[in-house]
């Protein structure tokens, strides 16, 4: 069983299994309103979706190493932050609020201004077309004959997205 899920931005994630989507929800990552689909069935919003919300907000266990305090997966595994190999660990049971993960989320969303990812299909067409052609295929991260052929305004849309990018990091 996998699960996909569209972000803001527009982009199909996944798959994902039903822990990870746990997790997402959990962090923020996937919002009430998010579209989540289950294989191949058809897309709905995440609070539609039988019991998931219920699920996701009842407490879980989390696992923190005892030598550096980082949290980790179950043990055994290799703490990230220490890189020593954990046995046993501190366990905590959370308690989860989606509501105020929720609002955290989409104020931080509010901030953030994410370009709309398009896929734009295009034909041999004139200078000025390909210019704002290319930007989209740069933000849409594909790369097409026509990108790489543009006379300079592929590179200045190149640097500009390089740039934004850097800054939300």
């Amino acid at each position: 069983m996998s699960w996909f899920y569209k972000t803001y931005s527009g982009m199909e994630l996944g798959p994902i299994n039903p822990q990870e989507l746990l997790e997402l929800i959990r962090s923020g990552n996937i919002l009430s309103d998010t579209p989540l689909k289950k294989d191949d069935s058809q897309w709905v919003q995440a609070k539609e979706v039988n019991g998931l919300w219920d699920m996701a907000s009842k407490p879980s266990k989390a696992y923190y190493c005892n030598e550096c305090g980082k949290q980790i997966s179950r043990p055994p595994c290799r703490c990230e932050k220490c890189d020593r190999y954990v046995e046993r660990a501190t366990e905590k049971i959370v308690s989860h609020d989606l509501a105020e993960v929720e609002r955290r989320a989409r104020r931080a969303l509010s901030k953030v201004k994410v370009p709309k990812l398009t896929s734009v299909v295009t034909g041999v067409g004139e200078a000025s077309d390909r210019s704002s052609t290319d930007q989209t295929h740069h933000l849409s991260g594909s790369s097409s004959a026509s990108t790489q052929n543009a006379s300079g305004s592929s590179a200045a849309g190149e640097r500009k997205w390089l740039s934004w990018l850097r800054k939300k990091r």
